[in-house]
């Protein structure tokens, strides 16, 4: 690579980050690092991980883009060596994501051109390749569900010593409700509504529930018919 100043900025990694579960941009609270190494060569260690300091761009609706000249990673190394990098993934409400990635130095273009600064001809080198385009998914913290289930027709009668299992879109452990009728269910599927199944010892009652990811417990009451 020349010691000529890298000015054009090149995109690096770009993308948009969705919810899991709803499919929708997630932009409250966004948070994206990105991480660099040189790859070990041989049977050498890898080395650790550097801050990347690119210019970054996010938008309001998930998009993102890291771009960079060539000489603030690359440096004056030639041949250019491959890199290794780690996208860190962040949100209020989300499990934190990683993404890792290597860009092989095969994967860039370096071409010398004159560009024309302050009346003055200047060559300058450009460096060119395919990048990644992506669509990454953050997956929500599981919610917790809290609940009271009722006798029909007797709203002050609760149903105590019932069992409420999540039966879909997976199992988890029943739970039996107290003396009161209130039950609590932990780490519930991450999906946009959950079926449970109550138990009287006689009778089973299937109820749908629509969770509300704004919230991180749930709370509703049921009716035991």
């Amino acid at each position: 690579m020349s010691n000529n100043p890298v000015i054009v900025a090149q995109a690096l990694i770009s993308g948009r980050v969705l919810d899991q579960v709803q499919n929708l941009p997630v932009s409250r609270g966004l948070t994206l690092s990105l991480w660099y190494r040189p790859a070990p060569e041989g049977d050498a260690e890898a080395g650790e991980y550097l801050p990347a300091s690119f210019y970054k761009k996010v938008t309001s609706d998930g998009y993102f883009c890291f771009s960079a000249s060539g000489g603030s990673v690359f440096g004056d190394r030639s041949p250019m060596p491959d890199m290794q990098f780690r996208l860190d993934i962040k949100a209020p409400g989300y499990q934190p994501l990683s993404h890792d990635f290597e860009l092989a130095s095969g994967r860039l273009v370096s071409t010398e051109s004159d560009l024309e600064l302050a009346g003055q001809s200047r060559e300058v080198t450009r460096i060119t390749g395919p990048f990644d385009d992506l669509t990454l998914e953050l997956s929500p913290t599981p919610l917790r569900l809290t609940g009271q289930i009722l006798r029909d027709g007797d709203p002050e009668a609760p149903l105590a010593n019932a069992e409420v299992t999540v039966s879909a879109p997976e199992t988890r452990p029943a739970v039996t409700t107290d003396e009161r009728g209130f039950f609590a269910i932990d780490n519930l599927p991450l999906a946009r509504e959950i079926t449970l199944t109550l138990s009287d010892g006689s009778d089973d009652q299937s109820q749908t529930v629509r969770l509300d990811y704004r919230q991180p417990v749930n709370n509703r009451r049921f009716i035991f018919r």
